[in-house]
């Protein structure tokens, strides 16, 4: 709160979140076993995040969005790599052009279909993909676990903006989505969460997007 009119430049966001095989593969890291590999990787902080966004743009020959300074990351948004999105993007993804609670309605009864949540996870995240992806085919965005977004998390302005990237500064930097161990109200579109940035978890993950000539 408050409701506000957000304009979003186009973007292309990754269908899953990021895997353990795959967050291993680009960081060095030694395989996951096979029962973890395709789950998405979890118990890593906002700076993990932003180093293998980094790490998978050099890989594939594109220029770095994220810059370590004296006063912090700082994006570079002429880059053409992989970066984490913004707060508005998240939730305009997770809509996919709905105005309900959830991208498929409102109705709680469906959430299953579409979500690993309290009510079916067995207290643990699941293989990413498995649910019925949201109008725009992307899974995972309601539940399984959560997911790291730029922004430092702080109140809305409450008038219309265009690509908003969070405030200068904060504590905690936002998360989006719910997970696994959470019920059906902190999964929905509209609902974010926070978490310092050095922090780990075995709820919290993330995806990667980039701009929309760049497809992920």
């Amino acid at each position: 709160k408050p409701q506000h009119r957000v304009r979003l430049s186009p973007f292309a966001m990754m269908r899953v979140g990021v895997t353990q095989r795959l967050y291993r593969a680009v960081m060095q890291q030694e395989p996951p076993n096979a029962a973890e590999a395709e789950r998405p990787v979890t118990d890593v902080r906002w700076f993990d995040a932003v180093a293998f966004c980094n790490a998978l743009s050099e890989l594939r020959g594109l220029r770095p969005c994220y810059q370590q300074t004296a006063d912090g990351w700082e994006w570079d948004r002429s880059a053409d790599g992989f970066r984490l999105p913004t707060d508005a993007e998240r939730e305009y993804a997770t809509r996919a052009g709905s105005d309900t609670g959830f991208c498929f309605g409102d109705d709680e009864a469906k959430l299953g279909d579409y979500a690993w949540f309290a009510r079916n996870a067995d207290g643990a995240p699941h293989p990413v993909g498995q649910k019925q992806a949201n109008a725009w085919g992307l899974h995972d965005l309601h539940g399984n676990v959560w997911e790291w977004c730029w922004d430092w998390f702080g109140p809305y302005v409450g008038v219309p903006v265009i690509d908003p990237m969070g405030g200068s500064g904060g504590t905690v930097r936002v998360l989006r989505g719910g997970s696994f161990w959470d019920g059906p109200k902190d999964l929905r579109s509209a609902f974010r969460y926070g978490s310092r940035p050095g922090a780990k978890d075995n709820v919290v993950g993330f995806r990667c997007v980039r701009g929309v000539s760049q497809t992920p």
